[in-house]
C-alpha cells in the first residue's frame, strides 16, 4: 500500500521526469493489438457449488451468482468460449493448481496464494464475521482465546486462523452447512465464515438459534484467479472487468446480488422481464466489439512504425541508470530496463509481456501510479477509501509523482521516489504509460541520522552546562553540611538531618557524573579489562536485590578484553539489568545475560554502517517483561526520556549507556515486542592486546 510521505523535487528527481519527457516524444502511435483467445478454444472455469450469493448451483442445476454473472459478461465482452465446471472448493482449488482447469470465478487474494496462482484486479471484498449461538458472550476476536472455532477447510479463513494462533482448538469441516449444523446443535463455540454466505445458509436451513456478531474480523479482496503463468487469460479478464466498469454493467451485477441478497425471488422476476432488454444490450455490445475489431485492423497497418519506435525506446531505456518501465494500454509491460532488474531482482524475460510490474516492486499494494492514471474508476475508489500519496508534478505537465515505502523490497525495505506520465498518440488517445523509480533509502537514513545528531548535540551542550553549574551548587551544599556536622555535638538530633543532606548530595553528584558521561566530558581511564569478570561481579550485586519472582540466567562464554573504563562497563551492565528487572517487577520472569564474541563484516548491513569490521564482544541482556510500545521505541535513547513515575527515574540510563558504548567504538541494538519482553545487544571492540 502507499504510505504518506513528503513531496519535494531534487535534481535526481528532475532527471527521472526528464526521462519521461524524452520517452513521451517517441510514442506517436498506439501499441500493437493485444493477444486474443481463439473462439474455438474452450476455457474451463471452476465454480464453487456452495458459496451463495457469490457462486452456487441453483435449483435447475446450473451455475449462478454474482461472479458467474460477472464471468458471463466478461466472456461476452472479450469473445471468450467458456465452460463452467462444478466442484467443491477443495477440489476446485486443487484442479486449478494442477492446471486441470484454466481459472476459477472467485478466490481471496493472499501473498501465499499469489505464489501459486495469478490474480486479476479485485471485483469485490469478502468480509468474514463470527457466527455464534444466541446468548453466547463471544463478541470480538479478544473473546476467542483457546475457544473451539469451526472453519471450513482449505478456505482462506482456515489458513489465516492457523497462522494467527488465536487458538489451538480448530475444528475443520468439509462444508459450511456442516459447520452451521454443528454450532446449532450446541457443539463448539463459534464459526468464522463470510457474512453474506452465512446469513444465506441460515435462512435456507431455517436455523434460528445462530446469529452473526460484531464487526468484520477479516476482509480480503475477491478476485478471478488463473493458473500460474497464464498471463494472456489474466489480461483478458482485467480488460473485460475494466470495460464492464466503464459501461456500468459491473455496478448492475453488483447491486443485483450483493445489495439485497434476501430478495432472490424478486430478482428472478426482474431478470425474466429483463431478458429482452438484456438481448438488446448484448446486441449493442456485440456491435461495439465488431467496430472495435475493425478499428484495430487499421492500427495493425502502423505496426512497422511502432516497432521502430520500440527499438529506439529500448536503446534509450537500457542506457538510463534509473529504474524505468513502460506499459501499453492493456497494462502489459513492453520495456523493463537493467536498472529495474537490479532494483527488484526480476529479469526482463519474466516481466515483459505480463502485468506483474506492481508485484515485482513488492510494495504491498495492488496498483501502481500508472494504474491510477489509466483507470479513472480505480482512481475514484482509491481516493474514496484511502489517502493516496501521489500528486501532479510541478516539473512536467500531466505527470504524477510519489514517495512510497516498500517494506518487502531489499533486506530492510526501501524508500522509492516514483514518477509516471501517460503516453498518447497524435490524436490524443492513451497508448500506455511510463513510470520510473529512484532509491531514496540512503538519503532518508542520512536525513534521519542528521536530525538525531543535531538533537543529541544540542541536548549534550545544554546538559553539560547544567551539570557543571549544578555540581558547583552541590559542592557548596555538601561543604557547608560537613562544616556544620563538625560543629554540632555527636548526640545532637541535627546529625541525622546533616547525614540526609550529605546523602542527597552524593546522589546528586552521581547524577551529575552520569550527565557528564553522556556529554563525554567526564574523566575516564581506558585500559584493557576483562568484561566477563565485571559482568559476573555486577550480577552478584544485582541478584541479591532482585525480587524472588525474577530468575537470572547467565551464559558468559567470552574471556576477551575490551579497551574501556571498568567503572563504565559496570555502569552499562547495571543500567541494562535494572531496566530489565523493572519491566518484570509485577509478573516476574527471566533475566537473561549472555556474553559472546562475534565478527562484523561488510555482509551485515544492519551493523556494518555503524561498526568497523572486526572482532567484537557481544553483551546481550534480555527480559520477558511487558516490552516497549512501538510508538516510543525511537525515543528510548533520548536523554531524560522515561516512562516511569515522577521520582522513580531520571531517564538517563539508556542515553548514558549508548554514549559510553559509542565512546569506545561500539554500538547498542535492541528488539522488543509488546507483551513479549525486550532484548538489548551491546557491541564492544575486542582489545588488540587480547
Amino acid at each position: 500500500m502507499m504510505h504518506r510521505g513528503f513531496y519535494h523535487t531534487t535534481s535526481s528527481q528532475s532527471l527521472s521526469l526528464g526521462v519521461l519527457l524524452l520517452t513521451l516524444s517517441l510514442f506517436s502511435t498506439s501499441f500493437a493489438d493485444p493477444v486474443r483467445f481463439s473462439p474455438e478454444r474452450i476455457i474451463l472455469v471452476g465454480v464453487n457449488k456452495d458459496f451463495a450469493p457469490l457462486e452456487f448451483e441453483n435449483s435447475e442445476g446450473k451455475p449462478d451468482g454474482y461472479t458467474v454473472d460477472l464471468m458471463k459478461a466478461i466472456a461476452r465482452q472479450e469473445g471468450l468460449n467458456i465452460k463452467f465446471v462444478f466442484e467443491t472448493w477443495s477440489n476446485t482449488r486443487r484442479d486449478l493448481q494442477d492446471k486441470k482447469i484454466d481459472m476459477v470465478t472467485g478466490m481471496l487474494y493472499s501473498k501465499e496464494r499469489d505464489k501459486m496462482f495469478d490474480f486479476s484486479l479485485p471485483n469485490s471484498v469478502i468480509a468474514y464475521t463470527l457466527f455464534i449461538r444466541k446468548e453466547t458472550p463471544i463478541k470480538t476476536l479478544n473473546d476467542l482465546k483457546e475457544k473451539e472455532i469451526i472453519v471450513v477447510e482449505d478456505v482462506y479463513a482456515h489458513d489465516w486462523l492457523i497462522k494467527s494462533r488465536i487458538t489451538s482448538s480448530i475444528i475443520s469441516v468439509k462444508d459450511p452447512i456442516e459447520a452451521l449444523q454443528l454450532l446449532a446443535s450446541g457443539k463448539h463455540d463459534c464459526i468464522i465464515m463470510p457474512r453474506l454466505h452465512g446469513l444465506d445458509l441460515l435462512d435456507k436451513l431455517k436455523i434460528t438459534n445462530v446469529e452473526t456478531t460484531g464487526p468484520p474480523i477479516l476482509a480480503r479482496e475477491f478476485c478471478f484467479a488463473v493458473a500460474e503463468g497464464n498471463s494472456d487469460l489474466l489480461a483478458e479478464l482485467n480488460e473485460g472487468l475494466f470495460a464492464l466498469q466503464q459501461s456500468g454493467e459491473y455496478d448492475e451485477i453488483y447491486r443485483k446480488w450483493m445489495s439485497v441478497y434476501t430478495s432472490t425471488r424478486q430478482f428472478q422476476t426482474i431478470i425474466k422481464y429483463g431478458v429482452f432488454a438484456f438481448a438488446l444490450v448484448f446486441f449493442l455490445l456485440l456491435t461495439a466489439v465488431l467496430c472495435n475489431l475493425w478499428l484495430k485492423r487499421i492500427v495493425r497497418r502502423k505496426t512497422k512504425e511502432i516497432h521502430q519506435n520500440h527499438e529506439r525506446l529500448s536503446q534509450i531505456l537500457e542506457g538510463i541508470p534509473i529504474p524505468t518501465y513502460v506499459i501499453d494500454e492493456n497494462r502489459r509491460v513492453t520495456h523493463w530496463n537493467k536498472a529495474c532488474e537490479f532494483l527488484t531482482g526480476e529479469s526482463a524475460d519474466k516481466i515483459v509481456g505480463t502485468n506483474n510490474y506492481t508485484k515485482a516492486l513488492r510494495c504491498q499494494r495492488t496498483y501502481s501510479i500508472v494504474d491510477l492514471l489509466l483507470d479513472n474508476v480505480l482512481k475514484r475508489r482509491v481516493q474514496q477509501y484511502e489517502t493516496v500519496t501521489y500528486r501532479e508534478s510541478s516539473v512536467l505537465s500531466g505527470a504524477y509523482e510519489a514517495e512510497i515505502y516498500c517494506p518487502d523490497l531489499g533486506i530492510d525495505g526501501k524508500w522509492l521516489y516514483g514518477a509516471a506520465v501517460l503516453l498518447k498518440d497524435e490524436t490524443g488517445k492513451i497508448t500506455g504509460a511510463i513510470e520510473s523509480w529512484q532509491d531514496l533509502t540512503e538519503s532518508k537514513q542520512l536525513e534521519k541520522q542528521l536530525i538525531q545528531s543535531q538533537k543529541m548535540e544540542a541536548i549534550g551542550t545544554l546538559a553539560s552546562g547544567v551539570a557543571h553549574d549544578f555540581n558547583n551548587i552541590l559542592l557548596a551544599l555538601m561543604g557547608h553540611a560537613e562544616l556544620a556536622r563538625m560543629q554540632v555535638p555527636k548526640e545532637s538530633n541535627l546529625n541525622e538531618s546533616l547525614e540526609q543532606i550529605l546523602s542527597a548530595g552524593m546522589r546528586g553528584k552521581h547524577i551529575v557524573r552520569q550527565i557528564l558521561t553522556f556529554t563525554r566530558q567526564a574523566d575516564n581511564i581506558a585500559e584493557p579489562v576483562q568484561v566477563r569478570a565485571i559482568v559476573e561481579e555486577t550480577l552478584q550485586l544485582i541478584d541479591s536485590s532482585l525480587p524472588l519472582n525474577i530468575n537470572v540466567q547467565q551464559d558468559l562464554q567470552s574471556d576477551a578484553l575490551a579497551l574501556a573504563d571498568a567503572t563504565h562497563i559496570h555502569q552499562i551492565v547495571m543500567n541494562l539489568c535494572t531496566n530489565a528487572s523493572q519491566a518484570m517487577v509485577d509478573a516476574g520472569g527471566v533475566l537473561g545475560v549472555q556474553l559472546s564474541e562475534v565478527v562484523i563484516d561488510e555482509d551485515q548491513p544492519a551493523l556494518s554502517g555503524e561498526l568497523i569490521p572486526g572482532k567484537y564482544i557481544k553483551l546481550t541482556v534480555s527480559d520477558t517483561g511487558h516490552g516497549i510500545p512501538a510508538d516510543i521505541r525511537d525515543k528510548i535513547f533520548d536523554p531524560f526520556f522515561t516512562t516511569k513515575e515522577k521520582g522513580e527515574g531520571t531517564g538517563m540510563g539508556l542515553s548514558v549507556t549508548l554514549g559510553i558504548v559509542k565512546q569506545y567504538g561500539g554500538t547498542v541494538k535492541f528488539t522488543s515486542e509488546t507483551g513479549n519482553g525486550s532484548t538489548f545487544q551491546v557491541y564492544l571492540p575486542i582489545s588488540l592486546s587480547h
